[in-house]
């Protein structure tokens, strides 16, 4: 029998950021229409992603689970203006950060 592990992002050290980001884009890249550049996707939600928003599923050290939630005061993600800017310019960062 398996034995999966669910933890809270925000409990896990920056690798583990990563990997849950690499299998978001790696998942749905191909709705994401913003850019079909998985490496530009990844920076985009490195830097978005809100740990204490989120739960992972871990088969020993891979994430092959995720779940992001969100309330009325917090989200799961945060789209940072500069961030979004510096990555597909200021009129199109600007508008992904709308």
């Amino acid at each position: 029998m398996e034995s999966y592990k669910i933890m809270k992002l925000r409990d896990l050290d920056e690798t583990y950021i990563y990997k849950t980001v690499k299998l978001f884009v790696d998942g749905f890249h191909n709705v994401i229409t913003v850019s079909k550049d998985k490496e530009i996707l990844r920076q985009l939600f490195y830097s978005t992603i809100i740990p204490d928003m989120f739960y992972v599923c871990l088969d020993g050290e891979e994430v092959i689970g995720l779940l992001g939630y969100g309330n009325k005061q917090k989200r799961a993600v945060y789209f940072n203006k500069e961030i979004c800017k510096k990555l597909f310019g200021k009129l199109k960062g600007s508008l992904v950060c709308w």
